[in-house]
């Protein structure tokens, strides 16, 4: 049995890191992303606006079922809650809102916060269809 010191093995985990960005540097944002889809059970795409499209479509080209999802606040603007229908609907994806305040944390009230909740929205209308 071969002993290490945590230095040594921390020095071999920088080694490693270094070699595999050099690697990826010079690969394609869709082969990084198909490594991390392929590598990982867990991978979930935050989505929070047109940006994010690029990275949608990315994946779902190399993983149908690619799990997105969306912080669902109730503030957003109905044309956001629109957009993210649209995006759901052309990728065929079950983009989920996950709503602040589960897990013992407690979400913002309808007047509080930097902007308040739009009438008639309540936060978690985003639901997988």
């Amino acid at each position: 049995m071969t002993v290490t010191s945590i230095g040594a093995r921390r020095k071999a985990a920088h080694v490693l890191l270094q070699l595999d960005a050099y690697f990826y540097s010079s690969k394609t944002p869709e082969d990084i992303l198909r490594l991390a889809l392929e590598s990982f059970d867990n991978v979930a795409i935050s989505f929070s606006g047109a940006e994010d499209v690029v990275l949608v479509d990315m994946a779902s080209r190399i993983q149908s079922d690619v799990r997105v999802f969306s912080l669902d606040t109730g503030r957003l603007h109905p044309e956001t809650y629109r957009f993210l229908d649209r995006v759901r609907e052309r990728y065929a994806i079950p983009l989920r809102g996950l709503v602040p305040g589960r897990h013992g944390r407690r979400a913002p009230g309808p007047r509080e916060g930097p902007v308040q909740l739009l009438p008639g929205r309540a936060p978690g209308v985003l639901r997988d269809p």
